[in-house]
């Protein structure tokens, strides 16, 4: 693939509307949803503004690139909405989604592949930041949640999803201001 067809394909996550957002969202207004772009945002700038550039057990450099491609497949196969994607994908959609990794960036797609199986600390704070944007987010669009029982679901299961005791420790430290700022 040329670097103008990379870049043409890359430029989808722009628009690439978050489709778990459109469906846990009323439809009975029409808030802006993020998109994928915005959220693989998000999640860099967690990790950029929280980790610890000089700490040993883990690389922030690598975290971070970690997460400025996370979700490159998706500008090509598009977002998959479920509950909790970053539990469960159908087998279609991550052989689908590993074949355009390895298209879009042969050269991380190995680190990639580490993150998404949880193999090492890099790819485990990678996937807890993924996970600590979703939680933010969550917050930042409570007001326009269909229901109160879907958002303590969904807060429940994304924060029981973190692997790590540093995002953990962090969501520990953020949520009191999200949920008194952001309380419906």
């Amino acid at each position: 693939m040329n670097i103008a067809e990379k870049i043409d394909r890359l430029y989808n996550l722009k628009t690439q509307r978050r489709a778990g957002w459109i469906n846990l969202i009323r439809q009975d207004h029409d808030p802006r949803i993020e998109s994928v772009a915005e959220h693989t945002y998000g999640a860099y700038l967690l990790a950029f503004l929280c980790l610890d550039e000089n700490a040993v057990e883990y690389d922030k450099a690598k975290v971070l690139q970690l997460l400025f491609i996370h979700d490159w497949a998706e500008a090509v196969i598009g977002d998959f909405a479920h509950d909790d994607k970053t539990v469960w994908k159908p087998a279609a959609y991550q052989e689908q989604e590993a074949h355009e990794m390895r298209q879009l960036c042969p050269e991380l797609y190995d680190s990639w592949r580490a993150m998404e199986n949880g193999d090492n600390l890099n790819g485990l704070l990678a996937k807890d930041f993924d996970r600590l944007d979703l939680l933010v987010q969550l917050y930042r669009y409570r007001k326009d949640i269909k229901a109160p029982a879907e958002f303590v679901n969904f807060e429940s299961n994304a924060s029981g999803k973190l692997r790590t005791e540093l995002v953990r420790d962090l969501w520990r430290q953020l949520k009191p201001y999200f949920q008194a700022k952001y309380h419906k």
